[in-house]
């Protein structure tokens, strides 16, 4: 049996948005954790937020260029537009830049429920099992599954520190 991410040793540390990541640089916050770190932040696609989280995760790269291959933005918007909304036998998927938290907080208010954008992500993720992060995308001519594919990243890069 493989271990769980936890087994080995993985902490994983909600950094807020792309504003918190901007303090861990200015910080040297990565250096004072003093442990190996790697970094999985939203792509903001689509949004006014994209030019800056691609200019924080330039200024990470260049800081710190021996971790280039631990350093990465979602090909998606965010975090959220992998997750799919169950209910009952449907399952909705989201496009890859649209804004899930919105979207969830619309369809609830027109059915009269509360939703809570921030909760978004977890609401979703209770509904939902390992065959609904089916979440392929094209490039360069082939296909990817880019969570399952940070996944394994990540995995090898804690089997490396052993």
């Amino acid at each position: 049996m493989e271990a769980t991410f936890a087994e080995k040793g993985l902490f994983i540390l909600p950094v807020g948005g792309c504003g918190s990541l901007l303090a861990w640089l200015n910080f040297d916050l990565f250096s004072k954790l003093n442990e190996p770190w790697f970094i999985l932040i939203d792509s903001d696609k689509g949004t006014d937020e994209a030019k800056q989280s691609q200019r924080h995760l330039h200024r990470i790269r260049a800081k710190y260029p021996w971790m280039q291959a631990h350093i990465h933005a979602t090909f998606k918007r965010e975090i959220e537009n992998y997750l799919v909304f169950k209910e009952g036998k449907k399952t909705h998927v989201f496009a890859p830049y649209e804004d899930v938290k919105q979207h969830m907080y619309d369809l609830m208010q027109q059915r009269h429920q509360s939703w809570s954008k921030d909760k978004t992500a977890s609401k979703l993720m209770e509904q939902m099992d390992l065959a609904d992060l089916q979440d392929y995308y094209e490039k360069d001519g082939q296909k990817h599954r880019e969570l399952v594919e940070y996944f394994l990243q990540i995995d090898h890069f804690i089997d490396g520190l052993a």
